[in-house]
């Protein structure tokens, strides 16, 4: 489901977490990141484009099948164009 795309500059890591529709991907972000959180001293960023408006201004979230919000993480909203 996860796949590390090489290495950044002082041992940073870029995932890419790919799947199928309503396949849990971004429930399985969000666990990821709490879990580096609360587990280790790595600092983790959020990101997502201004133009995605599947949940509220300046969060991420995962949902039930039924639409109902799941987890929740804050995110920095960048600007597209």
């Amino acid at each position: 489901m996860t796949k590390p795309i090489g290495k950044i500059k002082r041992g940073r890591v870029i995932e890419i977490i790919i799947g199928n529709m309503r396949g849990g991907k971004t429930d399985h972000l969000i666990r990821e990141i709490e879990s580096l959180r609360e587990h280790s001293d790595k600092k983790v960023l959020c990101f997502k484009p201004d133009k995605d408006v599947r949940s509220p201004k300046g969060f991420i979230e995962s949902r039930k099948k039924n639409g109902e919000t799941l987890r929740q993480l804050e995110a920095i909203e960048f600007q597209t164009h």
